[in-house]
């Protein structure tokens, strides 16, 4: 995506096509359903940042964004493709850092996943944006994608998804990762987003209301306007 940029908010939002880009789209948005992305921070060894994204009607694995960013410039790349994609449910892993989920909301993204946390002075229950990836959330979300794999192979689109599962394996204490030498952001960020399609039917108050707002662009060229441009 490309993007005005002034420091505050981002504006002039535009989908630009490049082979050698790091977005692939296999399904494109339609007007009538509601969209959820898993997200995967780069940190605890991994180098990439991922977005994984799924129809949430169908169970559909529909795009992938996968590259090393910066932090910033991450948060800034899921705003976009959140909004593309009908204002989705953005449900980022927030265990090594919660920068990109702040700065998705000082952007003013409001369709965010959220969990409850106790709050260590007062112990009452408070909403925290955020997915935790625990001992006990862990387990949950990887025997979820074990179902969907197993009984709706054909929802996963993406090839260097299905790379990821094959080298995907339980160590000698019965752990569910990656080989050594191998990653498994992507096949977390998908977790991540399986996870979390239950919350998405909270936020179509949310959905309705942003429909009001322009549609983003689709180029098959770059153009360059004013403010910051990011590829």
């Amino acid at each position: 995506f490309v993007y005005a940029y002034d420091g505050l908010q981002i504006t002039d939002i535009e989908f630009v096509y490049d082979p050698k880009g790091y977005i692939q789209i296999y399904k494109d948005v339609n007007d009538i359903d509601l969209y959820v992305i898993g997200g995967d921070t780069s940190g605890d060894g991994s180098d990439y940042f991922v977005g994984q994204v799924l129809n949430n009607r169908t169970g559909e694995q529909v795009a992938v964004l996968r590259h090393q960013f910066d932090e910033d410039v991450y948060a800034r790349q899921m705003y976009c493709l959140g909004k593309y994609y009908n204002y989705a449910l953005l449900a980022i892993e927030s265990n090594f850092s919660t920068y990109p989920i702040k700065e998705l909301q000082r952007l003013g993204y409001e369709n965010m996943f959220y969990r409850q946390q106790e709050d260590k002075i007062t112990k009452k229950l408070t909403d925290r944006y955020g997915v935790r990836t625990t001992a006990v959330t862990r387990p949950i979300m990887i025997a979820g994608l074990v179902t969907v794999v197993r009984e709706n192979t054909e929802w996963i689109n993406d090839l260097d998804t299905i790379r990821e599962m094959i080298t995907f394996v339980r160590n000698e204490k019965g752990k569910a990762e990656a080989q050594e030498g191998c990653h498994d952001d992507m096949v977390m960020a998908l977790a991540i987003a399986y996870y979390a399609r239950e919350q998405q039917d909270k936020f179509r108050l949310i959905k309705a209301e942003k429909k009001k707002e322009l549609p983003i662009e689709l180029r098959a060229e770059p153009v360059v306007q004013g403010g910051m441009i990011e590829w």
